[in-house]
This record gives structure tokens, C-alpha cells and sequence, in this order.
């Protein structure tokens, strides 16, 4: 169930009021800079692969925090399967 919802006398839910998006978006934008650091010089850093589990981290609690799938998607630049992977396993990819 994505985005999915069950209308109760033709009212939305709430979804995540208020979401403090801070901490995502600055692991987006610390990503972007350490992914195209590693891209220059051919080597995966430690703090690469710490921040790539700290931002699986945040979607996995964006999304128990009942930040929509497309909303977050959108947000973190990444695909909505990439999330229900998250949800589903706690990884954006296998390793």
C-alpha cells in the first residue's frame, strides 16, 4: 500500500503534519556532494558509506512517521520503489 488510504465520511487522513524535511534534505545534498567526490577520484570514502545508511535510516522513519511514498520520493530525488524497498527491507539497495 503506497499511498493508498481509506476515505471515512469523505475526509483524507493526515499525513505526517508538519514533517520536518531538515535532515533529509541535507543528507540529499550531502549524497549528491560525496557521490560526485567519489566519481572524481574512483573511491568509495567511510563517510560515503555512512551516509548512504544514515539516509536509508531517515526514509525508513519518514516513512513510519506516515510521510507518503510519492511525497518522499520526490523530496529525497529518488524513486517511489526505492522507497517500498525501504519499507520493506530498511535498505535502498542489496549489499
Amino acid at each position: 500500500m503506497n499511498d493508498w488510504y481509506i476515505s471515512v465520511d469523505g475526509v483524507r487522513p493526515e499525513a505526517a503534519v508538519d514533517y520536518d524535511w531538515t535532515r533529509i534534505d541535507q543528507s540529499v545534498r550531502r549524497l549528491a556532494r560525496l557521490q560526485h567526490q567519489a566519481q572524481n577520484s574512483g573511491v568509495v570514502s567511510d563517510e560515503l558509506q555512512s551516509c548512504f545508511s544514515e539516509f536509508e535510516q531517515l526514509l525508513a522513519e519518514a516513512l513510519e512517521q506516515r510521510v507518503t511514498v510519492s511525497e518522499l520520493a520526490e523530496r529525497a530525488e529518488i524513486s517511489q520503489q526505492d522507497l517500498i524497498r525501504v519499507r520493506e527491507t530498511g535498505r535502498l539497495y542489496e549489499r
